[in-house]
């Protein structure tokens, strides 16, 4: 009877760890998670959602059970690696759901089936506003591949435009990236695969550190208030990341 009841205990203690441990958070915008993507029926066209929004099929939401309101994902299927960001306007009754308009749906071919989802940061909002002119990018499932590049070029078209006040502060003249980690034992795969994937490219290390070791960084060459931004969204992955001036 105590074996049985432990036993019980023990399964108890791991199906609630495992739900914990599934639960997005709005901040985990590294970890991707597997889910069964569905698409509404037409009957809920015109309707208000939870969130009090009016539901359209013919825009890039979804619902899901606890996800914040407003909250973007980034949904892949994983038979074709089409990709489609949605954004959190509505709940549904079942947990590991995610059900989609049809617009959304019909972009990565699903209808119900197994997707992949991962939360983007809330300043991708840009590229979900425009993927009616992203066909091929979404079709090819090169959404972050794009945006690296689309923000990387903003921030450059920006700067010229800055030039003046920027002058006024030479601290803000100067631009930065973030070191992540300093040591002689550092597991430099382990250090990336905890970044999200957007940055893992922009990976570099430096032995400029002498005795000291070899050291991670993170090269973005962003000025000061856009780069102190992606080091607060890194800090729970990475405590001791600082911003250093790039070379």
């Amino acid at each position: 009877m105590l074996n049985k009841i432990t036993y019980l205990l023990l399964f108890v203690t791991f199906a609630t760890t495992v739900a914990r441990a599934q639960r997005l958070s709005p901040n985990d915008t590294t970890t991707e998670h597997t889910v069964r993507g569905t698409f509404y029926h037409d009957r809920f066209v015109g309707r208000k959602t939870s969130s009090g929004e009016v539901f359209r099929q013919d825009l890039y939401t979804a619902a899901h059970r606890h996800i914040k309101f407003g909250t973007l994902l980034l949904v892949t299927n994983p038979k074709n690696g089409k990709q489609v960001i949605v954004k959190i306007n509505d709940r549904c009754p079942k947990d590991r759901i995610i059900d989609m308009t049809r617009l959304a749906a019909k972009t990565i071919e699903i209808k119900s089936s197994s997707v992949k989802i991962k939360i983007l940061p809330p300043y991708y909002k840009e590229i979900w506003e425009k993927q009616s002119e992203l066909g091929n990018v979404l079709s090819e499932g090169s959404i972050l591949e794009y945006a690296s590049h689309y923000f990387a070029n903003k921030h450059r078209k920006q700067e010229p435009a800055d030039t003046d006040k920027k002058n006024k502060d030479s601290n803000k003249h100067l631009l930065y990236d973030i070191e992540l980690a300093k040591g002689k034992h550092l597991d430099t795969e382990d250090i990336i695969s905890n970044l999200p994937i957007y940055y893992q490219d922009k990976v570099g290390i430096s032995d400029s550190a002498g005795d000291k070791g070899k050291t991670i960084i993170l090269f973005l060459s962003l000025p000061n208030s856009e780069a102190s931004k992606i080091l607060l969204s890194l800090k729970a992955k990475f405590p001791n990341a600082t911003l250093i001036p790039s070379k």
